[in-house]
């Protein structure tokens, strides 16, 4: 089971932009789901908020008309379930703007950093202490990946984190270390730098050693589970048979050491793979939503579960129009749930915290027109589910503990004892779905 609505019919993609993939989309404590948005005919940012698991949406401006805001566009909730944008804003030089909702509206545009050399892509996040980190990618010689913090309210000097950098992801763990992943620009491979509370950046963590080829592309997701590990979700190549298949691959890194580096996806032969959206749910288990590219621009969105080291069966998604033949991924609820899956509440009104993935998804139109819908899917089907029958009367029992196990407690009210093999005896059949 899944739940699509439409958010917005009206918004901006370009094929040179890097609209698809963002970190824009997010969810407050009180279940109010936030996601963040450019639109076509006037260039604005929008925000659009839900209360009710996405099924009606508050449309707000955030940023007023302007020249186009391009490339990224963050959105992110602090504890005190305050949204935070940072975008970038094309003007004589290209550069790096912040706006908040402190106090109930939307606060006057500030800019961070205002670029000299060409700036691409920014990803940012929010830590503990609503302290806010931004890595971007900025051509100049010998400094191509960027930071910035904003602590206790003022942004802080710039900081150079790589000389070769393409930025992927950025997200801040329990005790305030900032972990970049990017991949490098002459040899391609993906990297993770982990920078200290004390403001230093620790050497480089090959993530694969495999040539992705993949120089300038947002290829590559990243989460912080319960435990402080890093999840990461990347598009990569050089795996037999055909070493030029773009794989999406998983690897955890957990308590400091680097897991198996896991297949998701293969396309298939001489296809492309766009790259994934990776969401964590309430056991740290990861969910890797992925599209194949294909001569066909109709393509299906799928996501695989990620247990431990274990790859689940696929899951369709959507099925949707691409835009411009290029991702409909746009964004992904990576904001971990705080509660656990209520029997019963496919109903509410909200999306149950077990409807996992939670994604924003761009749909073509026309040739050049292009909207924004919200997708929930029900991750139940996984579930097993058990049916009890005590002459003719059936009790289901749904496995959300996962452990395969059914338990039987039977009463005997009659003064005959029940004793197998003589009359009277009772038989409880146990049927199962789906098959072990």
């Amino acid at each position: 089971m899944a739940i699509k609505v439409l958010i917005d019919s009206d918004i901006t993609f370009s094929l040179t932009s890097n609209d698809y993939n963002m970190r824009a989309m997010a969810r407050a404590s009180d279940g109010r789901i936030w996601i963040a948005h450019r639109i076509a005919s006037t260039t604005q940012i929008l925000v659009k908020y839900s209360d009710d698991g996405g099924k009606t949406w508050t449309s707000e401006e955030a940023v007023a008309a302007a020249t186009r805001n391009r490339y990224s566009v963050v959105l992110m909730i602090d504890s005190d379930d305050v949204p935070h944008i940072i975008y970038s804003f094309d003007a004589v030089n290209d550069e790096i703007r912040y706006v908040n909702r402190s106090g109930g509206s939307w606060s006057a545009p500030e800019t961070v950093h205002t670029a000299v050399g060409a700036l691409s892509i920014i990803r940012a996040c929010i830590d503990q202490n609503n302290d806010i980190h931004v890595i971007f990618r900025e051509v100049i010689a010998g400094e191509d990946l960027h930071y910035y913090q904003r602590l206790n309210g003022t942004w802080q000097s710039r900081e150079v984190v790589d000389a070769d950098g393409f930025p992927h992801d950025i997200v801040a763990d329990s005790g305030d270390r900032v972990y970049a992943v990017f991949n490098d620009a002459v040899d391609g491979l993906y990297y993770l730098r982990i920078r200290q509370t004390d403001g230093t950046w620790d050497a480089r963590e090959t993530i694969s050693a495999n040539n992705t080829s993949l120089l300038t592309r947002d290829a590559a997701s990243i989460a912080i589970d319960g435990d402080d590990d890093l999840h990461v979700a990347f598009i990569e190549e050089g795996y037999a048979p055909d070493i030029g298949d773009k794989q999406v691959r998983y690897r955890k890194r957990e308590g400091g050491t680097w897991q198996t580096n896991l297949q998701v996806e293969v396309p298939a032969e001489g296809e492309d793979m766009f790259e994934p959206i990776l969401i964590l749910d309430t056991d740290d288990d990861a969910y890797v939503v992925y599209q194949q590219g294909t001569s066909a621009p109709n393509e299906n969105v799928y996501c695989r579960k990620v247990t431990g080291e274990t790859v689940e069966a696929q899951v369709l998604v959507a099925s949707i129009l691409r835009p411009g033949n290029h991702s409909s991924l746009y964004a992904g609820l990576w904001q971990r749930y705080n509660t656990k899956p209520i029997l019963g509440s496919l109903s509410s009104s909200v999306v149950p915290s077990d409807y996992q993935p939670v994604v924003a998804l761009i749909q073509e139109d026309t040739a050049t027109t292009y909207s924004l819908h919200f997708y929930a899917l029900d991750y139940i089907p996984q579930v097993r589910f058990y049916q009890m029958y005590v002459k003719g009367l059936c009790l289901p029992y749904m496995d959300l503990d996962g452990t395969k196990e059914l338990h039987v407690v039977l009463k005997n009210l009659s003064p005959t004892s029940k004793e197998v093999g003589v009359d009277g005896e009772v038989v409880v059949e146990v049927g199962y779905s789906p098959e072990a």
